[in-house]
């Protein structure tokens, strides 16, 4: 399943800015020459990057909305606003991800991977949620099922391989801001790189079960963290909030809170 969109080009553009807009569409222009869609070798050009082919391919992905093995400049210059604002496209690449740990302790995880698949790791290798229970030992349901949502990073009902390693590594070290993304995933049930009033009131209950007035609490947080009162939460207004007042945060998100 691929990821929704969420922003319009237009928005895109406000997002960007002009000069920033306008620096894209020269850049897409010199590397297209007239195409309207760039394959995975364009598209390495197209970011100015050099990847393994491996890392290129997860990465073209993420931008390849429509899944149809091209990126289209729409495609394109959505997810670069979504980057610019700070939101979620999809979990970083393995590369960068397996170097952030030693090497041992990636052996362990490869492990404890291929011992659940019964096959060797590859990164479209993926498992179910009852294979997710192997991997993560004794645990309550409700915990794993929350644990599930934080890994299944695009919502998509399996776990690869990618998405797990990932998301691992942000967990073990990360950024403050890496680990508060993945709740914040976890939290936008409907993928549009926002926060709602339900998603926080749906998320109180996930989360943490000890508030006797959830909707008290929920107008509470939800009114502190929204800072622009546009009834919808960013990621940047999500970790400002977490940081600035994490008393409310861990109420919010109780055993699961990552600072």
């Amino acid at each position: 399943m691929g990821q929704k969109e969420v922003v319009s080009e237009k928005d895109a553009k406000i997002i960007l800015g002009n000069e920033e807009y306008d620096d894209l569409k020269h850049r897409w222009d010199d590397v297209c020459k007239g195409d309207d869609s760039v394959d995975v070798n364009n598209f390495c050009l197209l970011i100015g990057k050099q990847l393994t082919p491996e890392d290129a391919n997860i990465l073209f992905s993420l931008y390849d909305v429509n899944k149809d093995k091209k990126v289209n400049w729409k495609e394109f210059v959505k997810a670069q606003a979504k980057l610019k604002e700070g939101r979620i496209l999809t979990p970083p690449l393995e590369s960068e991800a397996c170097s952030r740990i030693d090497s041992k302790s990636l052996a362990d995880i490869k492990l404890d991977w291929i011992k659940v698949t019964g096959t060797p790791v590859t990164v479209g290798s993926y498992i179910s949620f009852d294979q997710f229970q192997q991997l993560m030992l004794q645990m309550p349901e409700p915990t794993l099922k929350t644990l599930w949502c934080m890994y299944d990073l695009n919502k998509d009902n399996r776990l690869t391989w990618v998405e797990y390693i990932c998301v691992v590594v942000r967990l073990m070290n990360g950024t403050l801001t890496e680990k508060l993304s993945i709740i914040f995933n976890c939290m936008d049930n409907d993928a549009n790189g926002f926060l709602s009033r339900d998603e926080f009131k749906f998320a109180c209950k996930k989360f943490c079960t000890q508030h006797s007035d959830v909707d008290e609490f929920v107008t509470r947080s939800f009114t502190a963290c929204d800072s622009d009162h546009n009834n919808k939460v960013s990621l940047i207004e999500f970790v400002k909030w977490a940081q600035s007042d994490r008393a409310m945060f861990t109420q919010l998100v109780g055993t699961f809170n990552p600072l």
